[in-house]
């Protein structure tokens, strides 16, 4: 288990800017903070990760997963997602295409996917290939719900809200 912490921690040197703050490793997950939004994720064996991402200026959150297929940005790809509850379709979306090192995916919808990391103790990604070769990502979900309910909650602490803004700093328009 701590060679897998290890990893995870030296993962998130590697393949991310500068940290803001520690991490929090919650099982086999971890929660962070950047300038603009807070993330928690895992990694697999293979440097594969899965995760979500909130962020402080409007407080939305992503499922985001990231492997070495590469994609196109803005291209939706269709992805079966599978747990130790049942199998689903879903959708993921290029986001950051990298063609040296991992691609980034927004997976949707949220809702679907937020109901099998509730209800799961793993998950896998299955994604076509070419030539009818699957790549299937693989990530243990102990600790997620934790973890990110903790992330979710350091968010919203820290959003900007309307009355944080100047006012030469809104937009033209009507605020009802």
């Amino acid at each position: 288990m701590k060679t897998y912490l290890k990893g995870l921690v030296l993962a998130l040197v590697c393949f991310s800017a500068p940290v803001l703050a520690e991490p929090k490793v919650v099982d086999d997950w971890l929660w962070t903070s950047k300038k603009n939004y807070n993330y928690s994720l895992t990694i697999n064996s293979k440097g594969d990760t899965f995760g979500q991402y909130c962020y402080f200026n409007t407080g939305n959150c992503v499922f985001a997963f990231r492997n070495k297929v590469t994609c196109k940005d803005t291209h939706d790809y269709p992805a079966l997602v599978s747990s130790d509850n049942g199998t689903q379709h879903l959708t993921l979306t290029c986001v950051a295409a990298n063609k040296k090192a991992s691609s980034l995916y927004a997976v949707s919808p949220f809702e679907d996917l937020e109901k099998i990391i509730n209800s799961s103790t793993k998950i896998a990604f299955v994604v076509g290939l070419a030539d009818g070769v699957f790549k299937v990502s693989r990530f243990s979900l102990k600790g997620s719900k934790k973890a990110i309910l903790e992330m979710q909650d350091d968010t919203e602490s820290k959003m900007v809200s309307d009355g944080d803004l100047d006012e030469e700093e809104l937009p033209d328009g009507q605020y009802l």
